[in-house]
C-alpha cells in the first residue's frame, strides 16, 4: 500500500539488490596483514527491512585464532549523491563502518571511511558479485600506498526468495 513515505523509495536502485536477498553459507578466506591465511565457515542472511527501504545482511562466523564475528549491515540507495549506502556495525568494532558505492558492471564495489579495525586503521574495497548459478561473492580488500590488497574472500551459496 503506497505512502507519502514510499513513494520516495528509490524502487527502481533498491531492485538491483535482489541478489543479495536468502540465506548463504561459504568457506571464507581471511588475509591478515603480515600473517597467513584463515579459512572458516561463514553464514549470511539477507532480506528486506519492513518498509523496503533498506537491504539488511546478518552475518556469523567463528575465526580460528580470533574469535566469534557478527555484524549487521544495511544497506540503501542515497538518491541526493546517486550512490548506494552501506553501514556496518561489527561486534568487533565500536563504531559502524561506512561505506558508499555503486555498480560497476555486475559488479556492487564499496569503498569505506577510514575505520579502525582489529589492525588498525584501515580503509576496505568491498565488491559484491552475482553469480548465474545463484551464489553471491565478496572479495574483501584493504587499501595499502600502492593499491589495494586482499583482505578476504568468500562465495555465498543460497537460493534466491520468489
Amino acid at each position: 500500500m503506497p505512502t507519502r513515505i514510499s513513494r520516495t523509495i528509490p524502487t527502481i536502485h533498491l531492485a538491483k539488490l535482489n541478489f543479495l536477498i536468502g540465506e548463504s553459507s561459504g568457506i571464507q578466506t581471511l588475509y591478515p596483514p603480515e600473517s597467513t591465511p584463515v579459512q572458516f565457515k561463514a553464514f549470511v542472511t539477507g532480506s528486506w527491512e519492513a518498509c523496503e527501504r533498506f537491504v539488511k545482511l546478518d552475518y556469523f562466523a567463528e575465526i580460528p585464532e580470533i574469535g566469534i564475528e557478527s555484524y549487521r549491515s544495511m544497506i540503501t540507495f542515497n538518491e541526493t549523491d546517486s550512490q548506494y549506502r552501506m553501514w556496518i556495525f561489527a561486534s568487533s568494532q565500536e563504531e559502524p563502518m561506512h561505506l558508499r558505492g555503486d555498480f560497476k558492471g555486475k559488479d556492487l564495489v564499496f569503498v569505506s571511511d577510514p575505520t579502525t579495525m582489529l589492525w588498525g586503521m584501515q580503509r576496505l574495497r568491498l565488491t559484491f558479485r552475482s553469480g548465474y548459478d545463484g551464489t553471491v561473492e565478496l572479495l574483501g580488500e584493504r587499501w595499502e600506498p600502492d593499491g589495494y590488497a586482499k583482505y578476504c574472500s568468500v562465495v555465498f551459496r543460497h537460493e534466491l526468495d520468489s
